[in-house]
């Protein structure tokens, strides 16, 4: 398999799950799309209720495990773009960390599907559509032409 296979295999699979409907709430779609672009601020304010919850005494097993889990997701988008970035440029080791990082943050969305969507900022449950599965194929694509090239690699040696 070529190097450009290692790195367009995953980057198409992810361009392609940002134009797919990706998740469901109460009836109405998000795309891909529109959940990279804000998914970073969804990120910052898991972060920043759990550093508040924390300075103020309130912080609990239950508001950490929320905010923890609608944090991974979108740490998963940086983590995949990372990893395509580093498959390019043979940075294999790298590509591996954070392909296996990307693997668990999508396994924690599929776990347990909430994201905090709108300004209101409430968690809400959310149905995983195709963007999402294409989404998490990328991840997985990426662990394993990483984990393939590490096998050829030692054959070859």
């Amino acid at each position: 398999m070529s190097q450009r296979t290692y790195v367009l295999l995953p980057a198409f699979l992810l361009l392609l799950s940002l134009f797919m409907p990706a998740l469901s709430v109460s009836g109405r779609n998000e795309f891909g799309y529109s959940l990279l672009v804000f998914g970073w601020f969804q990120s910052y304010i898991a972060i920043t209720a759990i550093e508040n919850w924390y300075a103020h005494g309130m912080i609990d097993s239950e508001s950490l495990r929320s905010s923890l889990f609608m944090a991974f997701p979108w740490f998963a988008n940086i983590s995949i773009v990372l990893s395509v970035g580093f498959l390019a440029v043979s940075k294999f080791k790298l590509a591996l960390i954070f392909s296996i990082f990307a693997l668990l943050c999508v396994i924690v969305f599929f776990i347990n599907p909430v994201a905090m969507l709108g300004a209101d900022g409430i968690a809400v449950e959310v149905t995983p559509l195709i963007g999402a599965y294409l989404w998490a194929l990328s991840a997985l694509a990426c662990f394993a032409l990483v984990v393939l090239h590490g096998r050829r690699a030692k054959e070859n040696t």
